[in-house]
């Protein structure tokens, strides 16, 4: 209930309601920082107009802050550090003609209670729409992305729900759960997807992270995934596989032959999926459950073969359980890497994550490339966020924060 309403100018500060307990304030670029160090547990900020990007570094509220973006457009991106309990309503992020600063439109690290809805996520076919990494009980819902490399990343996430997202028009994976526990992903919807070239498209894809415990607890449920693409798919045994992994109620047709996979999984359970393939596919799209134990397999559907000539004839299992060299596997994106890295206190990447970094001096003609510490001197294309001639202190801490990463650059995935 509001107890007063008015319009009072304070400074930079535009407040244009009090409640009982809270405040809402009008901020836009022009005085989105000052209206940030306002606002107390439990107000709101309604952004209105064209933001280049902004932060939300190191704060935590008792109670949830609102950032409504319904009414604002952000290009760069937006980074969220060290923040708990937060929500970001609504708005459109990112860009369509080139990367933002961090290849993200969104980038969450660390924090607790970060959330993320009704908001539009467009990109240039590269990089990120949003990254939870190292965040516990993250929120992604109701989002829509639409051409991005990867649409949402979750690293390190402890306990986070993504539910009712859309993606569209990805270029290789709608959605990568990486190193997290407890994280239910439902009711999403991944559809006319277009794939690079060489790239194997997946609507979620799963990894656990070598030299961590493996990854645990993940549901996938009720999700709709319809076009070319994979479905469901947790590959790369050899970092551990996944343990009580539920793949359930979700309905696939694509034209790729793994709508499930589940390698080395334990304790899991694959029930009441409904898979079809789509006429003119090379393979049937199909479960293949490849080692692990005590899995339960039960109440799926598996769709007919389509009459198309020149279909495989080896189309009952992807991948031969007994003949490891015919198991996919899939390095971890750069994205991902990256995210891996900055959570191991990398700081050759922390400006990432506040906008310390000072991207002036790039040009897309002279773009930073990404170092090989990190498996492949990448070039960003663009403006980005590291130097692409670290200092030797720099190459240290790369190579003792982020050891393990040479284990993600693993041979080509085998479709059949």
């Amino acid at each position: 209930m509001i107890n007063k309403c008015y319009y009072s100018v304070t400074g930079a500060l535009l407040i244009i309601s009090v409640q009982a307990s809270a405040m809402t304030y009008l901020a836009t670029s022009n005085n989105f920082v000052a209206t940030l160090a306002a606002v107390k547990a439990g107000d709101t900020i309604k952004l209105n107009g064209n933001f280049t990007s902004f932060n939300v570094v190191d704060h935590s509220w008792s109670k949830l802050v609102t950032i409504d973006a319904t009414n604002a457009r952000i290009y760069d991106t937006v980074s969220i550090k060290n923040v708990t309990n937060l929500a970001i309503v609504g708005g459109t992020f990112g860009s369509s003609t080139g990367p933002t600063r961090s290849t993200r439109a969104i980038a969450v690290y660390d924090g607790a209670g970060v959330s993320v809805s009704k908001a539009t996520f467009v990109g240039d076919g590269t990089g990120m729409g949003l990254t939870f990494a190292g965040t516990s009980h993250a929120t992604s819902s109701a989002n829509k992305f639409s051409n991005f490399k990867v649409g949402l990343g979750v690293v390190g996430v402890t306990t986070g729900k993504m539910s009712s997202n859309s993606f569209k028009s990805m270029t290789s994976d709608g959605m990568n759960i990486v190193g997290s526990y407890g994280v239910t992903a439902a009711s999403n919807n991944c559809s006319g997807f277009t794939p690079a070239p060489l790239a194997h498209p997946d609507c979620i894809q799963l990894w656990s992270v070598p030299g961590t415990p493996v990854q645990s607890d993940i549901q996938l449920l009720n999700n709709i995934i319809n076009g070319p693409s994979q479905g469901l798919t947790s590959f790369n045994p050899e970092y551990g596989g996944g343990l009580r992994i539920t793949i359930s109620g979700n309905k696939i047709n694509t034209s790729y032959p793994q709508g499930i996979a589940c390698y080395n999984c334990v304790d899991s359970v694959i029930t009441n999926n409904t898979l079809t393939t789509l006429p003119g596919a090379a393979f049937r799209t199909s479960i293949n459950i490849v080692g692990g134990s005590n899995n339960i397999i039960s109440g799926n559907s598996v769709g007919a073969r389509p009459a198309t000539s020149g279909l495989s004839a080896f189309d009952t299992s992807v991948a031969d359980p007994a003949d490891p060299t015919t198991w996919d596997t899939d390095p971890l994106p750069d994205a991902v890497v990256e995210d891996l890295a900055i959570l191991n206190g990398d700081p050759a990447l922390d400006g990432l994550m506040d906008g310390a970094v000072d991207y002036a001096g790039d040009t897309p003609s002279d773009p930073d490339t990404l170092t090989p510490a990190f498996g492949s001197a990448r070039s960003f294309g663009g403006p980005s966020f590291i130097g692409a001639v670290p200092e030797a202190s720099i190459w240290v801490q790369l190579i003792a924060g982020f050891g393990l990463t040479g284990l993600v650059l693993r041979r080509p995935r085998r479709l059949a």
